[in-house]
């Protein structure tokens, strides 16, 4: 394996774990929005992203935001399992 393979490889982990970590984060939140809305209604809250802004809503819109395809992911997992 060269080392421009290995190389597009350790970013493509970096990218996926990046993607991970921010699904995280965005199902905590919506954790929070429903029990905020639970407890307090929606009188000042009406969205998610009122609760707590991440560093990421300003970066892209929803729908502008790249997903992962399944066969990019085994692609991926496939490099790193040999």
């Amino acid at each position: 394996m060269s080392q421009d393979e290995v190389l597009a490889i350790m970013k493509a982990k970096a990218a996926a774990e990046d993607e991970k970590k921010k699904r995280s984060w965005e199902i905590a939140r919506t954790i929070c929005f429903y029990n905020w809305i639970a407890m307090q209604g929606n009188k000042k809250v009406k969205k998610e992203q009122d609760l707590f802004k991440l560093s990421w809503d300003k970066d892209a819109k929803p729908e502008e935001k790249k997903k992962t395809s399944l066969n990019e992911i085994r692609a991926i997992k496939n490099k790193f399992n040999g």
